[in-house]
This record gives structure tokens, C-alpha cells and sequence, in this order.
């Protein structure tokens, strides 16, 4: 997957213990992909549940196709990953010679009719 351009990471939350971002990745000819990234420094259940309560919140605020691709594609990225939603689309080469597993996020009218 190649990209000819991108924004700035856009914070939505930023708290001690996570931080979650958005990105937009141009693909070119007004293809455009929005990105969620979630950075956890500190992980418990009463953070996790904090994070599912404002993931909540947020998708039903921002209707629009969220990706998510792991920079370390393991099996506890795709369980969390799962846990809010996001189904895998396709393995895709990246540029460092890995493989990884890119995910999408219907919006929430849009998930109800896949």
C-alpha cells in the first residue's frame, strides 16, 4: 500500500495511561483513509472499560469508515482491535517487507447492514 500523503495525527483523547489519534492517508485521485490509532502505555480492566466507554461515544459521533493496521500485527492487536468492532479487510504488504492484517470499522447504520 503506497500513500502520497497524509495528515497529522489528530488527538481525540489523551489520557495518562492511552492516547487515540486519527490520521488521514491520501491514496491519490481523491481516495482518502482514516485511520484510528490507539498508543496504550498502561493497560488494566478499569482502562480497558474506560476506552470501550469513550470508543463508544465516539463512533456513534464520527460516522464515517475508520482503518486500523497494527505496527506489531500479533494476536493480542487483532483481539483488541475485534473487541471494538473492526473486521479484517486484507493482509497487506507494507513497505518494511512485513505483511500485516488492515481492518475496517463500518460506521455504525453502515455495520448494521453488512
Amino acid at each position: 500500500m503506497t500513500f502520497e500523503g497524509h495528515s497529522d495525527r489528530k488527538i481525540i483523547w489523551d489520557q495518562p495511561e492511552y492516547t487515540a489519534s486519527t490520521h488521514v492517508a491520501d491514496l491519490g485521485e481523491g481516495q482518502l483513509m482514516t485511520f484510528f490509532h490507539v498508543d496504550v502505555y498502561f493497560l488494566s480492566k478499569e482502562i480497558l472499560q474506560d476506552m470501550l466507554q469513550r470508543w463508544q461515544v465516539f463512533r456513534k459521533t464520527v460516522p464515517i469508515v475508520l482503518f486500523a493496521m497494527g505496527e506489531v500485527d500479533d494476536e493480542k492487536f487483532h483481539r483488541f482491535v475485534s473487541l471494538v468492532g473492526f473486521q479484517k479487510l486484507k493482509e497487506i504488504p507494507c513497505t518494511d517487507g512485513k505483511t500485516r492484517r488492515l481492518y475496517v470499522s463500518w460506521p455504525p447504520q453502515e455495520a448494521q447492514e453488512q
